[in-house]
């Protein structure tokens, strides 16, 4: 785990280094050294990546890339310090020690996450697309890929397109996103025989970037305080970073890093009150990553950075009404085809399994609805939504679990009901105290009438207390108190976004607008799988703009009240930590209850079937020479529970060098072929002296390891 904790760190040093660098040279030119500081990590990584894309696609092998990388981090970094940049202002700068710290803080949480020998349970099918596609990287260059194919397609002959057991999965990201894949391999230059056991390791540092983008927002608003730093920090423990990263979706995650910077981007643009020509070139930059490195997201974000554009007087004449924008769209879909030039043949791909691109299926509005009462009302409701999905908007408790959710309170049942009422209570009489102190401080300006009042309060609030814990169930006040807490909240940001004139806020408020707007409009046509991979994004700013608020209002109450929702971010952040620790995300039902977000459909009734724990097997795995994964072949869409055994399995193989070979179909491996061209092999067209099969043992089904040789 310390390793771990390093690999980061050290990815982080190499982003920065790049990234300071050129922001220097090119597109931070006499800008103060907080915003090169601020802005210099996704520079960094964006660089790399684009970069990487591009010479991916003339067929350049991932090594070549590797040293090209490695000497551009040894010049700047020499150059950096024979320029005497690494100096004493940088290291006093309250910008930099913040990135340093809450950097520090997201490292360490995120490295000690379970990570050997077991996935995440819920979909390891992401991870494995990711983590395949990166490893075959590795391997080959894209000339392998397009002659398998093409051999395929030819005679029809799997075993010349299975010349690797990774390859029918991992094609899945060979030209669909392979930017974060190839960055995955680039930067592990130092450590490439461990790309699978890194594959947590570079979630984390995406979480890193993310922080880097909230805290330039956060400054942008609030300045260089420790508000802003602990609120970013907060952000990120929080539920909608923890669901958009939803611990497996590299391509999301980094996607999210990139939209956070690209608004704090404009935010710097507003606050300078001038647009220079390196200013244009960094827009560009920036919104061309977000579409190179996830399209189902990043061209609608283009969108919405559009209109957020459009909303600010200052950025629409200097930007848009200029004799630039035809010169910048130009170059904007230039770099856009040469960074990735089978971009189009990939949104056709996914417009045809979902419309508009942002991918999904009817069912799988996972996270979407929290607050019923009972896993079968859940299911319901679920299933309705692919037939009614405006009821999200048109019911009232939905709409207040919307308005909660989207300001980072989806958990509030995850600490029951009765403590959320109690939390609502204390507030409201926090507030009612508060405006008699100002009305009548004379009663309360000695110090022993304080304590008088004190325990006053205590012993009214501690029987009520005692009370509400003993005697409300955790479902009896999930409908009154969303709704409370949901009114309460749009009371709030209503009355903020009239009291605020900040023309930064003005910005955020558009821009989650623009989310809600496209969310609603996804759900009025029953795209309910692009509905709900746009949520965590409107979330995550959401939360972001509520805080900012309460933070900005100058009133000591509000800020206080950031302070508490920062914290139960933090809380819930650990609470992850302490899950993944203790039981493995494949127990997170059983300790969530059913209070926890319907994640993924596809196993939501088998996790009482199949035990997905092959621990017990390791020992004798690594004896094998080549292992037969015989699980079902008769796996249809709803029932894919023994992949889930199997992808974990495989990876665990593959990071051991153990030959493997998959019996199921790979149907979620080939949208991006075409077709369903490897239906799994049998036993007789593998040699393998192991062959692992499901073993029915105590009501469940695991693994059983079996020597055939």
């Amino acid at each position: 785990m310390i390793f771990d904790s390093i690999q980061i760190l050290f990815w982080l040093f190499q982003s920065f280094v790049i990234g300071i660098w050129i922001n220097r040279k090119i597109f931070f030119r006499g800008v103060g050294i907080e915003e090169t500081i601020l802005y210099a990590p996704i520079t960094g990584f964006i660089c790399t990546v684009l970069i990487a894309s591009f010479f991916w696609f003339l067929e350049v092998p991932t090594y070549l890339m590797r040293y090209l990388f490695v000497s551009v981090v040894l010049f700047v970094t020499i150059n950096l310090i024979q320029s005497n940049y690494f100096k004493s202002d940088l290291i006093k700068n309250p910008n930099f020690l913040w990135l340093i710290l809450g950097s520090l803080l997201v490292i360490i949480h995120g490295s000690f996450l379970p990570f050997s020998e077991k996935l995440f349970q819920g979909y390891p099918l992401d991870r494995f697309f990711y983590q395949g596609g990166s490893i075959l990287f590795e391997k080959y260059n894209i000339t392998y890929f397009q002659d398998s194919y093409a051999r395929l397609a030819f005679n029809g002959d799997k075993r010349s397109l299975m010349m690797d057991s990774l390859w029918s999965m991992g094609y899945n990201e060979i030209s669909a996103r392979p930017a974060v894949n190839l960055g995955f391999v680039i930067f592990n230059w130092a450590t490439p025989k461990d790309l699978y056991r890194l594959g947590n390791a570079w979630e984390v540092f995406f979480r890193t970037l993310q922080f880097c983008g909230l805290l330039a927002i956060f400054c942008r608003v609030l300045g260089p305080k420790f508000i802003s730093g602990f609120l970013a920090v907060s952000l990120v423990f929080g539920y909608w970073f923890q669901y958009t990263k939803d611990y497996n979706a590299w391509s999301s995650s980094a996607c999210l890093a990139v939209t956070l910077s690209a608004i704090a981007y404009l935010m710097l643009i507003v606050e300078k009150n001038k647009i220079e020509k390196a200013d244009r070139f960094y827009i560009i930059f920036i919104t061309v990553a977000a579409v190179v490195i996830y399209p189902e997201l990043g061209i609608p974000f283009c969108f919405i950075f559009l209109m957020v554009i459009l909303s600010n007087k200052k950025l629409r004449n200097e930007i848009l009404l200029t004799k630039h924008t035809p010169a910048c769209l130009t170059i904007f879909i230039c770099a856009v085809f040469t960074t990735h030039p089978h971009i189009i043949d990939f949104i056709k791909r996914q417009s045809g399994l979902a419309p508009f691109m942002v991918g999904g299926e009817e069912f799988s509005a996972r996270g979407i609805f929290r607050l019923l009462a009972s896993i079968d009302d859940r299911h319901i409701f679920l299933k309705s939504l692919s037939t009614e999905p405006w009821k999200f908007i048109s019911e009232p408790l939905t709409l207040a679990d919307m308005i909660t959710g989207s300001i980072g309170l989806p958990y509030i049942t995850y600490i029951q009901s009765a403590i959320t009422l109690i939390t609502l209570i204390l507030i409201i009489e926090y507030f009612i105290f508060d405006q008699i102190v100002k009305k009548m401080p004379d009663p309360f300006n000695s110090l022993k009438r304080k304590y008088l009042i004190f325990t006053i309060c205590l012993a009214v609030n501690i029987p009520v207390i005692v009370l509400i814990l003993k005697k409300v169930n955790g479902y009896n006040f999930a409908t009154p108190i969303s709704l409370l807490l949901g009114f309460l909240i749009l009371t709030i940001l209503v009355a903020g976004c009239i009291s605020i004139k900040n023309s930064k806020i003005r910005i955020l408020l558009v821009l989650v607008a623009s989310y809600q707007l496209f969310f609603i409009v996804m759900l009025i046509f029953k795209i309910v799988g692009g509905a709900y991979r746009v949520f965590p994004f409107w979330g995550a700013f959401s939360s972001a703009m509520f805080l900012i608020i309460l933070a900005s209002l100058k009133n000591k109450f509000f800020i206080k009240i950031a302070y508490l929702l920062a914290f139960t971010n933090i809380v819930f952040g650990g609470a992850i930590f302490y899950v993944t620790n203790t039981v493995g995300l494949e127990k997170f039902n059983s300790f969530y209850s059913p209070r926890n977000p319907v994640r993924h459909f596809e196993i939501e009734n088998v996790r009482d079937k199949y035990d997905f724990d092959y621990t017990n097997l390791i020992s004798d795995l690594k004896l094998c020479q080549s292992v037969y994964i015989a699980m079902p072949q008769n796996v249809d869409k709803e029932e894919r529970a023994p992949r889930f055994q199997a992808v974990s399995l495989a990876l665990f193989l593959e990071n051991n060098g153990i030959t493997h070979y998959l019996s199921m179909p790979y149907r979620n491996g080939s949208p991006l072929i075409g077709g369903e061209f490897h239906p799994g092999f049998n036993r007789q067209e593998v040699s393998a002296d192991c062959t692992v099969e499901d073993d029915p043992k105590n009501g469940k089904i695991g693994y059983r390891l079996i020597r055939t040789r």
